[in-house]
């Protein structure tokens, strides 16, 4: 049997993290804490993970890279 060696990436106290994207052009892993709702960042080589937490009462299905280092994201409120 194979053994895993696991590695804790970011210390974020999510309740449900999912949607890793990696962001090549900032050297940045984003994701997304589906009950906050709130998207985060963590650059390469840093300790401190960045967060924006989306206003009302929604839920994020997606999110993808845009232009000018902005992200376009998919809510179930339109």
């Amino acid at each position: 049997m194979n053994e895993c060696n696991w590695t804790v990436f970011a210390d974020s106290k999510d309740r449900l993290g999912e949607s890793p994207m990696w962001h090549p052009g900032e050297q940045a892993f984003y994701w997304v804490d589906w009950y906050g709702p709130i998207i985060r960042r963590l650059k390469w080589g840093q300790d401190k993970i960045e967060s924006w937490t989306i206003r009302g009462e929604t839920i994020i299905g997606s999110f993808v890279f845009a232009r000018n280092g902005k992200l376009l994201i998919a809510v179930d409120s339109g």
